[in-house]
């Protein structure tokens, strides 16, 4: 099994370059940083890249949107490296996606930024945003009910079980009354249901490394 991709700010002052294959999957897809890492994307896709998108975390009101940390990196040519991304806030959690020139669109992809700050998946009158969201092995989130008034929401895990290394049975009312979970190491899609079974509807939670 590989290993968490966990990269201490401290020791790496380079930023860390993701690279992007034909496929336009990174290497790594999730990866845990220090605070205040930077980094920057090779294009190895044969292409351009029309756009890398930095998503909101949390996405929606009333807790949201959230901070994207790094700014979208726009016409990344075939064989370029982007800029370096510095981010905003330093800590944080963010998904991404990667568009080509026809604007099909590949992802999400997962970076966390230190461990305070988990990635927040909210429960809407019954709709999950985001509905896939990624998380880097031994990253973090939490999922929480963020309709106004309070409705609770009991979360049922697929065959594949639950990623997370404790029991996440229910989506508490407010990001502040959910316990933050830390995602197992094995890198896999987890489909999960609410309050109905999973064939009618539901998230996934794609553990990356």
């Amino acid at each position: 099994m590989s290993a968490a991709r966990d990269i201490p700010y401290e020791d790496n002052l380079a930023a860390v370059n993701i690279t992007i294959d034909s496929t336009f999957t990174p290497t790594p897809q999730g990866v845990k940083l220090g605070v205040g890492q930077t980094i920057t994307f090779t294009n190895n896709s044969g292409q351009e890249i029309s756009l890398i998108q930095f998503n909101p975390n949390p996405p929606q009101a009333p807790s949201g949107p959230g901070p994207t940390l790094f700014s979208d990196v726009t016409d990344l040519e075939n064989n370029e490296v982007s800029p370096v991304l510095t981010p905003s806030p330093a800590e944080g959690s963010v998904n991404y996606l990667i568009f080509d020139e026809n604007g099909d669109e590949y992802g999400p992809f997962s970076i966390q930024l230190g461990d305070a700050v988990p990635l927040k998946i909210q429960i809407i009158a019954s709709e999950i945003y985001p509905a896939t969201a990624a998380i880097p092995v031994l990253g973090s989130a939490a999922i929480y009910s963020d309709d106004q008034p309070c409705v609770q929401y009991r979360i049922i895990w697929g065959a594949k079980g639950n990623p997370f290394t404790t029991l996440a049975p229910s989506a508490a009312c407010g990001f502040s009354s959910n316990a933050v979970q830390t995602t197992k190491a094995n890198p896999n899609t987890y489909p999960y249901g609410i309050d109905r079974p999973i064939d009618t509807g539901g998230g996934k939670i794609k553990v990356q490394n």
